[in-house]
Parts: C-alpha cells; structure tokens; sequence
C-alpha cells in the first residue's frame, strides 16, 4: 500500500493516475506484471516442486505501435494572452518505458526529434516528437502527423504515452519559452486502436470540457525476442568468418621435448654469424 502526496501534477503523477485510470488498474488492486509474477519469484517451496517452470526465462519484447494527430479542437487561450493574438498551437508526443538504465532500446519515426541529447529513452528519459506549428489557428488546428515508436522492453505493460499541447510565442521556433495549453498520460496498453476522442487536463490534473485531441491508433502485438536479437541487433550484422588455426606437423611442447638433450644444447648456443664471446670478456672491454 502507498500513500502519495504529490503537490504539483507534473509528468510522475501524470504516470501515476494514468497507471490506475482504464481496466481493472482502476478499481486500485493491480497485479504484478507478467514478469514478476515469474517462478523464480514465487517461494522457494513452489520452485523446488515444479523444476521446468524454474528454469523458464522472460525475454524481451519488441512492442511497435503508431500514432497519427490529426487534429485538435477548442484549445484553451493562455493566462494573460491577447485576445487579438491567435494562438500557434504545436504537440508533443511522448513515450516513456520501464527500461530507463539502457539506451538504444527505442526508435521513433515522424514528426521533429526532441529526445535526450545522450540518445537514452526510459523512464527518465523520453523518446519525444513534435508536431509542426500550425499559426494563428487555436480552434481546430489541423496537424496531420504520422508517429511510429518502437521498443524493446521486459515490460510491455508499463509503456506510457504523453500528448502535450503548446503553444509558440512567434509561431515559427520550437523555443523553450512556448506554453504549455493541455497535457494527457495513458498506458498504452489502455488505448483502444482506431479513431479516438482524447480529453485533455490544464496544468493542475483538471479536465477541460470542450477542449479535445483526435487522433488515429494503430497498436501490433508485441514479439518475445531470443537471447542474440534481443542483444540490441546482434542478429542483424553477419557472422565474422571462421579462421581455421595453421597446424604444423608437430605442436611446439612436442618439438622441444621430442628432441635429444644434444639437439636442445645446441640450439642455446649462439649462432657463428653474430659472433661467441663470454660473460667475462665483454666487462674486460668495459
């Protein structure tokens, strides 16, 4: 049991309630994931009865989905905007997964990158993308962006997704000075495919009446990946050519020991072309 006194509804909490907002997560009682609810998690009575179910294993999964804004209707106006200034509306849509300790795990096509500048994605760090801004239009902005995101996660029931709505002062620059109008969080696996009606939130968790995205979503089952493709594409690049060792007649420990104690005498005495002289006679000449 938890107990959260967040004072802020920023993007954890944002997480948080879309976590408990669809499905059976919404009555409060929510499994484990798949994952974890695993043999080797199970007591140590339970594993030691069934040995196939401890030698199991989870891998990865290859989770690909897709998202098209279409458009948007009766944004809210910021606090304190001119009303004869129209409104440069332009979205960003997030992803955020379980793995945020690895990198290179999630790709994303369409729409202007604003991921991490390390490249990582995760919990902590999103794979973002930004719609173009459409000028002067706050009413029912027509965007028309196709987003593909893939990931490689253990966790395919803890992928998250974020629309955040802003609006460009000049309505030409992404900026950081852009406002934010309207955010809001799901659990991807809580999104039904199709067309769809999104409701949006101002910036302190309450919902707007009118204010709405449309969007179209396209959702593929995920994959379970082996050990080598789940190695970040190790499948992909061609196996490196097997170089078959030179072998001689004999093998060096067999040449040395096979010989006689004269052949092996013989071979520590200096050859005739650099000269013989001992140990005494060079530190004469020094």
């Amino acid at each position: 049991m938890a107990a959260l006194n967040w004072q802020t509804y920023d993007v954890h909490l944002q997480v948080n309630e879309a976590m408990f907002a669809a499905g059976m997560d919404k009555t409060g009682y929510v499994l484990k994931p798949d994952e974890l609810r695993h043999a080797k998690h199970l007591p140590i009575t339970d594993t030691l009865t069934d040995n196939s179910l401890a030698k199991e294993k989870k891998g990865m999964k290859f989770v690909k989905f897709s998202v098209q804004i279409i458009s948007a209707q009766r944004l809210p106006r910021p606090r304190n905007h001119n009303p004869e200034l129209g409104m440069n509306p332009y979205i960003e849509f997030e992803m955020y997964s379980a793995e945020d300790r690895t990198r290179g795990i999630a790709k994303g096509e369409g729409g202007t990158d604003a991921s991490a500048r390390d490249g990582s994605s995760g919990l902590g760090h999103p794979l973002r993308k930004r719609t173009k801004i459409v000028e002067g239009n706050g009413f029912d902005p027509s965007f028309d962006q196709l987003v593909t995101m893939t990931v490689e996660t253990k966790y395919p029931s803890l992928i998250f997704v974020r629309w955040t709505v802003w609006n460009s002062p000049d309505g030409r620059n992404l900026s950081s000075n852009s406002t934010m109008l309207a955010t809001f969080t799901a659990k991807l696996s809580s999104l039904q495919q199709g067309y769809r009606h999104l409701p949006l939130f101002n910036a302190y968790g309450e919902r707007y009446r009118d204010a709405k995205l449309f969007v179209k979503i396209r959702k593929e089952a995920p994959i379970t990946l082996n050990i080598d493709e789940a190695a970040y594409g190790l499948t992909e690049t061609a196996p490196s050519p097997r170089v078959e060792p030179v072998r001689s007649e004999r093998s060096w420990p067999r040449k040395i020991f096979s010989r006689t104690p004269s052949q092996r005498k013989k071979s520590r005495e200096p050859s005739p072309a650099f000269g013989s002289f001992s140990r005494t006679s060079s530190i004469e000449r020094i």
